[in-house]
């Protein structure tokens, strides 16, 4: 008699947890994206502070005041969440590449206001942009794979700008490839070592990168008149 009021009780009271962890899901459901958001805030700014192996779901779940099931809800696992804030920044890029290349500028201006831009919002978001760079290795192959492919995506949009620019000025340089995957590493290893606090501020940080590239394609344009001339 005694043990089956046990078990009774044993099963009411598994039963009234499911019941609170799907009100406790659906509430948050009704909330959708500033849930998801939360969580994706909170993983990013563990990340970036902790570090990605050092922080674990209970953390993110913790950070963004919600339930760990519910981090599990919109996200398969760690790994998705480090992919989709990695991606976010990806997406960013893309974006400034995308408005940058349909504009009215000349290619040296769309490369120096791609490269401007690019560092600015880097800046702004120390956590998100380090992140994408300091993390990647921690993301599976196939995750990596699909990152790999964002960032080529960014990449292709450099080339493009700096071939309209090799043929405007008759460079004599390395090919576009190889220059559009050198200027782009040139703008995303800023985050590695720019400091908000420090003594450069974002602004000339951005615009001394840009002259950096800029002249360095100048140079391939000497290297061809002096070659004419000699």
């Amino acid at each position: 008699m005694r043990t089956g009021i046990v078990r009774r009780l044993s099963h009411l009271k598994r039963r009234q947890r499911d019941m609170t962890m799907r009100k406790t899901l659906n509430s948050e459901k009704d909330n959708g994206t500033g849930c998801r958001q939360a969580i994706l805030g909170a993983a990013g700014r563990l990340f970036w502070r902790k570090g990605y192996l050092a922080t674990s779901v209970d953390d993110i779940a913790n950070g963004a005041k919600v339930t760990k099931g519910s981090v599990y809800y919109y996200f398969k696992n760690k790994n998705s969440l480090l992919y989709e804030i990695m991606s976010k920044a990806a997406q960013v890029y893309l974006n400034i590449v995308a408005t940058v290349a349909e504009s009215e500028l000349t290619p040296e201006e769309k490369l120096k206001k791609m490269v401007s831009l690019t560092i600015r919002w880097q800046a702004s978001n120390l956590g998100l942009a380090g992140i994408a760079q300091i993390e990647q290795r921690n993301l599976p192959p196939k995750l990596l794979r699909a990152y790999i492919d964002e960032r080529d995506k960014i990449e292709a949009g450099y080339r493009k700008v700096v071939s309209e620019i090799a043929r405007s000025r008759a460079l004599q340089t390395a090919s576009p490839k190889v220059t559009a995957a050198l200027v782009l590493g040139v703008v995303l290893s800023v985050m590695q070592w720019y400091k908000a606090n420090g003594e450069l501020s974002a602004e000339k940080v951005a615009s001394e990168t840009a002259r950096f590239v800029d002249n360095a394609l100048s140079d391939g344009r000497k290297n061809v008149t002096q070659s004419g001339t000699g």
